[in-house]
């Protein structure tokens, strides 16, 4: 018998077997007062009037920043422009910060 632990890939896959999408979006908008397709403050500047929405579409959790289109999509994009980061450090850093050992 062969001890050990299965090697995982580090994929997005991989880490919403093990998390949520909702968990990321979460945990990265910590101290905002948000709501699940409600419009808020965004995260990417400073402003008064709310111009941010994390929704949910066809089952799967997406973000926009109505004042600057190039800022949309899901958890791990939200992630690469909040970190101005590639995907792969995207999830590396999802990996880091909730433990996930992957």
């Amino acid at each position: 018998m062969i001890k050990g632990k299965k090697l995982e890939i580090l994929s997005k896959e991989t880490i919403l077997s093990k998390i949520t999408e909702y968990d990321i979006f979460k945990y990265y908008m910590m101290g905002s007062n948000w709501k699940l397709n409600s419009v808020t403050l965004s995260p990417f500047r400073k402003e008064s009037n709310p111009s941010f929405l994390i929704g949910n579409k066809y089952g799967e959790l997406y973000f926009i920043d109505f004042a600057d289109d190039s800022y949309r999509g899901d958890c791990f994009d939200f992630v690469e422009k909040m970190y101005n980061c590639s995907f792969i450090e995207a999830l590396n850093i999802i990996d880091r910060d909730f433990g996930l050992g992957i």
